[in-house]
């Protein structure tokens, strides 16, 4: 064999061997929720982000059915979900380049709301693989979320939950907790996580039970590797 198929056989072999993605830093909640809450969300970036970093801003607002507008360069939305009359939940990604700022969410009508921003190392610039909207449920308990395949080696599984009580929602069977969840308001969310080793595994299913039963969704979504 060539000198340069070695070093090129060594690359993918390197390449294959990256690990999955992990949690970095979590910025301060932002919680509107007293009163008719607002028509908006201004995040609070993490400190500890660094360059490279995948930003993940997570919202929660009670009300279904909110359409989105976000402000911030560079800021791109993922996925929006509504159940049944009582809540909507989104996620928002960005990459980390010494030039972000936080960015604000708007919507119309009043709505109580919670974010978080979550950053993540290791992740590919293009970094979104599989993502579903999970779950939904009005006024029921367990909270849960459908299972996620995903699509390359390696990945880490993003969980997100939120309902529109307070108080503190488990974290799933197989998931680590990323930073810590927001439980002293309305409406309380979480995120966890789930490192993946194959592409085409199935993320755990998830099923908890929250402190009350009202309106909620799940969301997932895969971060691929380096």
């Amino acid at each position: 064999m060539s000198v340069r198929n070695i070093m090129l056989s060594e690359h993918i072999a390197g390449a294959a061997s990256n690990p999955a993605p992990t949690f970095n830093a979590a910025g301060t909640a932002v919680n509107n929720g007293t009163g008719t809450g607002s028509a908006s969300n201004v995040g609070v970036l993490p400190a500890g982000r660094k360059t490279g970093d995948i930003l993940i801003m997570h919202l929660f607002a009670d009300g279904s059915g909110k359409t989105f507008t976000i402000s911030g360069t560079g800021w791109v939305q993922g996925d929006s979900d509504g159940a049944g009359g009582g809540s909507t939940e989104a996620w928002f990604w960005r990459i980390v380049d010494a030039t972000e700022t936080a960015p604000t969410i708007s919507w119309v009508g009043g709505a109580k709301n919670t974010s978080i921003i979550y950053a993540f190392s290791g992740a590919l610039a293009s970094p979104i693989g599989a993502h579903i909207n999970a779950g939904a449920g009005g006024s029921t308990n367990p909270m849960t979320s459908a299972a996620l395949t995903t699509t390359a080696v390696n990945s880490l599984v993003i969980f997100l939950g939120g309902f529109t009580g307070s108080g503190l929602i488990p974290t799933p069977a197989s998931y680590t907790i990323c930073g810590t969840a927001f439980s002293t308001a309305t409406p309380s969310m979480i995120a966890a996580s789930e490192a993946m080793t194959a592409s085409g595994g199935s993320s755990a299913a998830v099923s908890v039970t929250l402190p009350t039963a009202t309106f909620w969704t799940t969301m997932e979504f895969e971060l691929k590797a380096n």
